[in-house]
């Protein structure tokens, strides 16, 4: 644990993202890779950062979801695939095509707007075909109607500059059991196109369909590429209780404030928590403009000294108060533990967000704002570092509302 001149920070372990990288290499076949998701600002943990460490270990797939983080990945270095999963606008696809990003086509009308305009480039533009067998989300709906979608994606293929180099599908449960023979189904309509239309000539390069949990639950969903997203962060989910991966992330605070405070007290906004008894409070600096947000009031825990505290009061934007009653030796400066292992406990994101309906634990990773340090550490030490700034881009370099009906 590192002990930083820092109101709140992130640290990454980047052994331990090598070690999960590892592992899911080892889990799948050999003639599959694993396409790394770094949307979302790498789950909010740092895109180039993650994306570097991940390519020196020898990934040379990865998946965004914005035109920005693809030639932020590019500019940074990072070569082989480089897949956006979803529409973009036709103004994006030169920069696609010139810098061999590959795109998602969802639709042929999709499709002939990326070949217009392409308009004169020096490279064709690469495209997986997405088709959707049961989320309901985005592409080519499959039911019964597996010839006309053949159809449309013989008419992709034939478009002049587009080059169809993949194909692929997203499961919507693959990680419950209880929906087995849906998650089945989905494989069975994706396959059902793929086959068809390499019947008709269509040759892929890269079929995926195998999310993280369907690499582990279904290892013959692997096909050519593995999309594991939450396994590289170390992220739990029912389906990793056989998998030894493990978090790469830890956030950590400090306390800069203790008050003792007698019974009747109450703490914080709206006065939520009442003292029962005379109560030691510490105030650590970290809030929900940090990205800790106010789901966890009278509710989260952090650690304090190896010790769990809970949360008293409603979370403030910079600052929360916690109950440190029993926690010996407890001083101002002490680093705190929002997530993460701290003297042999560990919170996990999982238990963060486990009494949050609907939450998922890569939330608070991606939760955590800007302003946020972030350390990345090989052997303990810091071997670079993230610190919030912001790039003021001048109104005559962009407009995002140009020529978008």
């Amino acid at each position: 644990m590192l002990s930083l001149p820092e109101r709140c920070w992130l640290e990454v372990d980047l052994d331990q993202l090598h070690h999960n990288f590892q592992t899911i290499v080892e889990m799948l076949h050999p003639d599959c890779q694993c396409l790394a998701i770094v949307k979302g600002n790498g789950y909010g943990v740092g895109m180039i950062p993650i994306a570097k460490a991940l390519q020196d270990d020898g990934c040379r797939c990865f998946g965004v979801a914005a035109m920005s983080e693809a030639l932020a990945l590019r500019e940074n270095g990072i070569n082989g695939l480089i897949l956006l999963l979803g529409p973009t606008y036709e103004q994006n696809i030169p920069f696609a095509a010139e810098n061999e990003i590959s795109m998602t086509v969802n639709s042929v009308d999709v499709a002939k707007r990326y070949a217009q305009a392409l308009n004169g480039c020096s490279k064709p533009l690469k495209v997986h075909i997405k088709l959707d067998t049961g989320m309901s989300r985005i592409g080519f709906r499959v039911d019964d109607n597996v010839e006309e979608i053949v159809q449309d994606i013989l008419s992709i293929h034939a478009l002049p500059g587009i080059e169809v180099e993949g194909i692929y599908t997203h499961f919507s449960s693959a990680y419950n059991d209880w929906d087995d023979a849906f998650t089945r189904k989905q494989f069975s309509r994706f396959m059902q196109v793929v086959e068809r239309s390499q019947d008709c000539g269509v040759r892929y390069r890269y079929r995926h369909c195998a999310n993280s949990p369907a690499a582990k639950e279904y290892p013959a969903f692997q096909l050519d590429l593995a999309r594991c997203g939450a396994t590289v962060y170390g992220l739990f989910h029912g389906y990793h209780q056989n998998v030894d991966v493990s978090p790469i992330v830890s956030m950590r605070t400090r306390i800069v404030q203790i008050n003792t405070l007698p019974a009747g007290t109450s703490i914080g906004y709206d006065r939520t928590c009442q003292l029962d008894r005379p109560r030691k409070i510490a105030v650590v600096s970290v809030g929900n403009g940090d990205g800790f947000l106010r789901f966890h009031s009278n509710v989260g825990h952090m650690i304090c000294r190896g010790v769990r505290v809970p949360v008293c009061g409603i979370v403030c934007m910079d600052m929360t108060m916690l109950d440190v009653t029993d926690v010996p030796g407890v001083q101002v400066g002490d680093v705190v533990t929002v997530f993460g292992t701290d003297h042999g406990e560990t919170l996990t994101a999982e238990e963060a967000v486990a009494n949050v309906p609907y939450m998922i634990p890569n939330e608070l990773y991606n939760g955590v704002t800007m302003r946020v340090p972030k350390y990345y550490l090989r052997g303990g030490k810091i071997v670079y570092a993230l610190i919030c700034h912001a790039e003021l881009v001048p109104s005559d370099r962009m407009d995002p509302y140009e020529n978008i009906e």
